[in-house]
């Protein structure tokens, strides 16, 4: 090896833990990560903004909404999103502390999994259903409150009904992105709408991380620390179409 080459390699062997220390400092922040707020049906917790059809219900602050009774996997409270048979989905979105940049690398995490029950009226048969068909979770890149200019990221369906950290990495190739976006969506292709459910909790800072030289690595999934707290006890089941009185659990259509 020529003097040359084994002068670069030394400063790039010296250089990398400075440069990665530097990423480790600037991390991104969410507001309310593990969506901590009052458990209730059709509102998105504080610090989020419901990113769904404008005629539908926001998402729940859960447990205790439509017979969910799943311990939080961190704090008391976690996100509870629906896709539904007529072709409406949940989701949620928030502004950034520090923009996502273009060709730049990020990975966070966030617990996820399904409730086995979910139930509440379909607006398709007007009876009582199970939302509770594997559905996935994607993580849009926007510049403005639920805009949806990069699919960041999609997990594959989520079939565990036991909490797993599932780890997101992000590559942003067509602009910078001040707003993130969290939504449930159904099994790809679409055969036919159906009604299923995500739960979302601790979300973890966002990290820059040193981009691959060819791709970013395959996201990985294993179980949450610990659990932190016990479940509070669930409300009557409750229509998500039902109108219900002020200051009640909104309806879920």
């Amino acid at each position: 090896m020529s003097f040359e080459r084994k002068l670069s390699w030394l400063i790039w062997v010296l250089a990398l833990p400075l440069a990665v220390a530097g990423q480790k400092e600037q991390l991104i922040h969410f507001s309310n990560p593990s969506f901590e707020d009052i458990p209730k049906a059709g509102e998105a917790p504080n610090g989020w903004y419901d990113c769904g059809k404008a005629d539908e219900t926001p998402p729940d602050v859960q447990p205790g909404q439509f017979s969910v009774t799943k311990t939080p996997s961190h704090g008391n409270t976690y996100l509870g999103l629906v896709v539904r048979d007529n072709e409406t989905w949940e989701g949620v979105a928030q502004r950034l502390s520090r923009p996502l940049e273009r060709d730049q690398c990020y990975e966070f995490s966030m617990d996820i999994c399904r409730s086995e029950l979910y139930l509440s009226t379909s607006k398709l048969t007007g009876k009582e259903a199970n939302y509770v068909t594997p559905a996935k979770l994607r993580v849009y890149g926007g510049n403005g409150y639920c805009s949806k200019l990069e699919l960041l990221y999609e997990t594959a369906v989520v079939t565990n009904s036991r909490w797993l950290s599932h780890t997101f990495r992000l590559h942003p190739k067509n602009g910078n992105y001040s707003f993130i976006l969290f939504e449930a969506y159904y099994k790809t292709p679409v055969l036919f709408p159906y009604n299923g459910n995500i739960l979302v909790d601790n979300a973890s800072p966002i990290k820059q991380i040193v981009c691959g030289p060819e791709k970013m690595p395959e996201a990985k999934t294993s179980p949450p620390l610990a659990v932190t707290s016990k479940a509070p006890p669930t409300s009557s089941k409750k229509s998500k179409t039902e109108t219900q009185p002020k200051k009640q659990d909104p309806p879920k259509t």
